[in-house]
């Protein structure tokens, strides 16, 4: 048994937070590993891995990914904790490609991100309207301005909004909030922290919006992706390695509702098909495992 203690910047519930407990069920669903989550006292002997998330509190780790973009504000952390990591990882090759010419930093590998809702059967859920949902952080760069434009322009199409809003949203996102829930085809469900009930929300979604202004190998579109639900997304530089398998496009300037009355089912059936070979969370977290491999031979 591998003993791996993961370590997580866990000030707020976003990327990292959610991948490194895919991560814990995904590994040892498959390999021999036993994760501990970011509190050393509470393992049982000696450890074998440090693999730190986004952590960048200057520990010793044997393994870093970097899941996000904004390293900027926490440089002083993560100038320390590179230092000290063995191997660095990231998400995508257009953030490897940022990291290493911002920061002149080196990353060693990448490795896309997965999702464990492919381990969730698919509940075929009898509804009568469109339904498309919003699963990413509830801030205005996940451009949730063009949420509230989509729900006011289509009475008649239910957006759910599976996120947290609460005490670390600005006045202005919150103030966004408060129209948005007064509209009557707007259902808040909250952020649903158990992934089975999760995947139940997204079995009720015909499509995911994520009109992002940046991102890099978002978890909230491959969650839905890999239930087999096509994700409408912004056609920015950051996610076009992902095109394949998303659907991309300009909230200014393109009908979203057109798109999603009109995009063939082989055309979507595609994009699923190519979800599933990036994103496999069979062979990306053997990446992880060869990587683990190397300390423990």
């Amino acid at each position: 048994m591998i003993k791996t203690l993961i370590y997580n910047y866990n000030n707020y519930i976003g990327g990292a937070d959610i991948f490194t407990k895919i991560l814990k069920e995904v590994m040892e669903r498959y390999y021999k590993v036993e994760f501990y989550y970011n509190d050393i006292n509470k393992v049982e002997g000696d450890i074998d891995i440090i693999h730190n998330h986004n952590a960048f509190i200057g520990v010793s780790s044997h393994i870093l990914t970097i899941h996000g973009m904004d390293v900027n504000r926490h440089l002083d952390f993560f100038y320390k904790t590179i230092e000290k990591s063995i191997i660095t990882t990231c998400v995508s090759n257009y953030q490897k490609d940022y990291l290493e010419d911002s920061f002149k930093v080196n990353i060693d590998k990448v490795i896309y991100n997965f999702s464990d809702t492919y381990y969730y059967p698919k509940k075929n859920i009898p509804k009568e309207d469109i339904v498309v949902l919003f699963n990413s952080r509830f801030t205005m760069d996940k451009g949730i301005q063009y949420l509230l434009k989509f729900a006011y322009e289509n009475p008649d199409i239910t957006l759910m909004l599976a996120t947290d809003v609460g005490d670390n949203n600005t006045n202005e996102e919150l103030a966004l909030f408060k129209k948005m829930i007064h509209l009557r085809n707007v259902k808040y469900v909250g952020m649903i922290k158990d992934r089975e009930k999760y995947s139940e929300v997204l079995d009720l979604a015909d499509f995911v919006l994520l009109p992002t202004k940046e991102d890099t190998c978002p978890i909230s579109a491959i969650d839905a992706l890999l239930k087999g639900v096509p994700v409408i997304t912004s056609d920015i530089e950051s996610l076009e390695e992902f095109s394949s398998a998303l659907i991309m496009v300009d909230f200014e300037k393109d009908d979203i509702r057109d798109i999603i009355e009109n995009t063939p089912y082989s055309k979507i059936k595609e994009k699923i098909k190519s979800a599933h070979k990036l994103f496999s969370p069979k062979k990306n977290s053997l990446k992880y495992f060869e990587e683990y491999m190397k300390f423990v031979m």
